[in-house]
This record gives C-alpha cells, sequence and structure tokens, in this order.
C-alpha cells in the first residue's frame, strides 16, 4: 500500500473586545487548506466497499466567519450568548494525466 501525502495550512484570526460592563463581543475568521486523497465528500467518513474505499485526490478549502456576543448584566438571572458563523467550502478533484 502506497501512503498519500497531505498537505495541511490552517489560519486562525480573532479579535474581541468588552464594551461597558455587560457586553463582550468577538470575530473571528478561520481557512483551512487540504491537499491529498480523501472520500468524496471529505467532510464525511468513507466506508470501503467491494471496490474499496472511494477516495480521490483532491483540493479543500474552507473559510469560517463568527460572530459572538455575550449580554451578561448583573443580575445573575440573565446570561446571554449568541454566535453566528457562515462556512465557505471549495472543493477541487486534481486530475493528473
Amino acid at each position: 500500500m502506497v501512503r498519500q501525502q497531505t498537505i495541511l495550512t490552517y489560519w486562525l484570526i480573532m479579535a474581541s473586545a468588552y464594551i461597558g460592563e455587560d457586553h463582550h463581543v468577538g470575530a473571528s475568521f478561520s481557512r483551512t487548506e487540504k491537499e491529498g486523497v480523501f472520500p468524496y465528500r471529505p467532510d464525511f467518513p468513507s466506508f470501503p466497499n467491494s471496490r474499496g474505499p472511494d477516495v480521490i485526490p483532491q483540493e479543500i478549502k474552507r473559510d469560517t466567519y463568527t460572530l459572538d456576543h455575550n449580554f451578561n448584566p448583573a443580575n445573575s438571572l440573565i446570561d446571554v450568548d449568541t454566535t453566528v458563523y457562515k462556512q465557505k467550502r471549495r472543493f477541487c478533484v486534481i486530475l493528473k494525466t
């Protein structure tokens, strides 16, 4: 069995701030880039079948944008956390001739 090489690049940028005593806001951006031999859907596991595992050489890029907010006033009954995120994925099959 020949072992395939996987190349992984990952970045993470984060920033946050307190606004007054009760509010905290944050934002982040992360990018993951992988190149190698993966299942057709690299985010899901691949199970062997009669032909062997369904894998193909490909490049995968995923960007994730996140915004979060926390409201925690002096009242111990209130503590609100909100997070919103968006992901953008790109898959590219590598064809070798």
